[in-house]
């Protein structure tokens, strides 16, 4: 299930339940002019928090989780998904390219982005 309380207009926080268990979280902020000096769609959902409790993980129910919110960025008409992580743990950024997002920026933090 995929809960979501409104923050204030641009901003969201969902809230993950596998049965009557919460089993994680996402906030995430819609943004209309995110890329202005780049060559790609105006819009996107930066995703800033992204959370799984560890007893839930390995089951997939992480990416059924996030791609309910590329589902969500899609009926809010969201061309793009983006995601800032450390580069460490590595299975953070391994998970986030199983989704299909693409490297687009590497250091101490990397940022992966794609299309909804």
């Amino acid at each position: 299930e995929l809960q979501e309380r409104l923050c204030d207009s641009n901003r969201q926080i969902f809230l993950f339940e596998n049965g009557h268990a919460l089993v994680g979280f996402a906030e995430v902020l819609l943004e209309e002019e995110c890329f202005p000096d780049e060559d790609l769609p105006e819009s996107c959902v930066k995703i800033i928090y992204f959370y799984i409790v560890p007893e839930a993980r390995r089951q997939k129910l992480g990416s059924a989780f996030f791609k309910l919110i590329r589902a969500w960025g899609r009926d809010k008409k969201v061309a793009l998904v983006e995601i800032e992580v450390p580069n460490y743990p590595i299975a953070v950024n391994q998970f986030l390219e199983k989704q299909g997002l693409e490297l687009v920026g590497a250091g101490a933090r990397n940022c992966y982005r794609a299309f909804i």
